[in-house]
């Protein structure tokens, strides 16, 4: 125990004894026994907390399997068809020339609040008026 042997544990018992007296020598032996006790039970703690950390990073990932909407559901274009980034570059470009030849005001929507009247929401009722 601690290196230390059983001729050097009597002889630092006796000079305790001389020292403490009865009493105060169990008190001590006791608290001293605790405190071993505590220290050795934090120790196998953080023994078992490293081996279950261990253990969970030995243990291999499962593995990642595709989801079913990875798969494409739509059927592929026919030959000819614009589809992907060709069809949208065209919709951009036709909408730029759009823009520069000024059609944009014919494809604007009417104001829908202009004469209908406007409905306020009072904070003390939340009702609408």
């Amino acid at each position: 125990m601690f290196g230390i042997s059983s001729w050097e544990l009597l002889v630092i018992l006796l000079i305790g004894l001389i020292v403490l007296g009865p009493r105060q020598l169990a008190e001590v032996a006791k608290a001293v026994g605790k405190v071993y006790r505590d220290i050795q039970n934090m120790s196998w703690d953080f023994r078992r907390s490293i081996d279950q950390e261990l253990k969970s990073i030995s243990e291999p990932a499962p593995p990642i399997t595709p989801k079913s909407s990875d798969s494409p559901t739509e059927p592929l274009p026919m030959p000819g068809e614009k589809s992907g980034p060709d069809f949208y570059a065209d919709l951009l470009e036709a909408a730029a020339e759009k823009d520069m030849k000024g059609d944009t005001a014919e494809e604007q929507p009417p104001d829908e609040t202009a004469g209908s009247e406007k409905q306020e929401v009072t904070p003390k009722e939340g009702k609408l008026s």
